[in-house]
């Protein structure tokens, strides 16, 4: 079972901070193709109960969706 973190969490909040997470990832080191984000250097299903760590994020999604988010 995850613990629950220190701080408040909700499902939003999560998925801004995997986003950002990526994001940064994307700007800062563009070779990088795919992502498997772990907690603590292990795998988790969730940060923290919402955001789904299980897959591997493909970063040309990823830009594409937050470029898509952009111009809403």
């Amino acid at each position: 079972e995850e613990a629950a973190p220190p701080w408040r969490s909700d499902e939003l909040i999560e998925q801004f901070t995997v986003i950002s997470i990526l994001e940064t990832l994307s700007l800062n080191a563009p070779e990088i193709k795919r992502v498997k984000l772990l907690v603590d250097g292990k795998e988790r299903a969730s940060l923290a109960g919402h955001a789904d760590l299980s897959g591997i994020y493909d970063m040309q999604a990823v830009q594409a969706a937050v470029k898509e988010y952009e111009h809403r």
